[in-house]
């Protein structure tokens, strides 16, 4: 399914606008531009965009953000609507419980899945007067990318110009997964050709729908094919990092009892840090 063309204006440019030829990708908006679009927005903008040598470079787009808890959890959550009115049952909840007993069958047959759903209601998937989007934490929305690829074999039809086109998507966004895991040689244009298909494929699912409650496009597209052409492995620098850097001085800094404060809390962290094995520096 290719996406249908229309009046160019700034969100076509910076959201629809998803090929490699796209305009932003050889003229990016430039900075003083942004804080003027910024300023249209709103009355303020906050200072630290006024500062000194504070441009685009400064700021690393995130993973988490951009494609778990966003692309990613906007496309299942398009992708299990579309899903749930194959399932068999007379109302809504019906055939929402019959499409959580799929996604239960397919845990249960890829023992290696941590983050699972502890259930699934209409409401997980589409709330009311909103566009679908999985309601559930990042874990759990990446968790469930492969699945989208092995339901699209099972229930989609291919000669319907909606669901391949959605089997598409799922395809492709799986492998943008897949790429970053892979070897340095090849992570990158694998990562950029599929997510740059998978935005095609989204866009026309989009336009193929006209009036916007399904398959809404959001300014995360953009993040994420921004963050895909970047060129720095998005592993190296995901929100993830600071988690698990945030979770391990969590437990140096755990107590038993006493005052719990700021101050407590600081010299139990020292205290432990200091007890760990320091790594010795030598010249060779």
């Amino acid at each position: 399914m290719s996406a249908a063309s229309g009046p160019v204006n700034f969100l076509d440019r910076y959201v629809r606008d998803v090929g490699l030829d796209a305009a932003w990708r050889s003229q990016p908006l430039p900075w003083s531009e942004l804080l003027e679009k910024i300023l249209d927005k709103q009355t303020e903008v906050n200072p630290l965009l006024f500062s000194p040598w504070i441009n685009h470079s400064c700021f690393r787009k995130d993973w988490l953000h951009c494609a778990d808890q966003g692309i990613g959890a906007d496309f299942i959550g398009n992708f299990l609507w579309l899903l749930m009115g194959k399932m068999a049952g007379r109302t809504q909840k019906d055939r929402c419980r019959a499409l959580w007993l799929r996604i239960q069958q397919w845990y249960e047959a890829n023992e290696g899945v941590e983050d699972k759903l502890e259930t699934l209601v209409p409401t997980m998937i589409k709330g009311q007067k909103k566009s679908p989007k999985l309601r559930a934490s990042g874990a759990q929305a990446r968790a469930l990318i492969p699945f989208t690829v092995e339901a699209s074999g099972k229930w989609l039809d291919d000669d319907d110009p909606v669901e391949l086109a959605a089997k598409s998507a799922a395809i492709h966004l799986n492998e943008c997964y897949a790429a970053l895991s892979i070897a340095k040689e090849t992570w990158q244009s694998q990562l950029l050709l599929n997510s740059v298909s998978f935005a095609h494929q989204y866009v026309a699912l989009s336009d193929h729908q006209g009036d916007g409650k399904l398959w809404k496009i959001k300014p995360k597209l953009h993040l994420f094919l921004e963050l895909c052409a970047e060129g720095t492995k998005p592993s190296l620098i995901w929100g993830y990092r600071d988690e698990d850097f945030g979770g391990s001085f969590a437990r140096f800094g755990r107590r038993r009892g006493g005052i719990l404060s700021a101050a407590s809390t600081s010299r139990t962290v020292l205290a432990s840090f200091r007890m760990q094995p320091m790594v010795r520096l030598m010249e060779f």
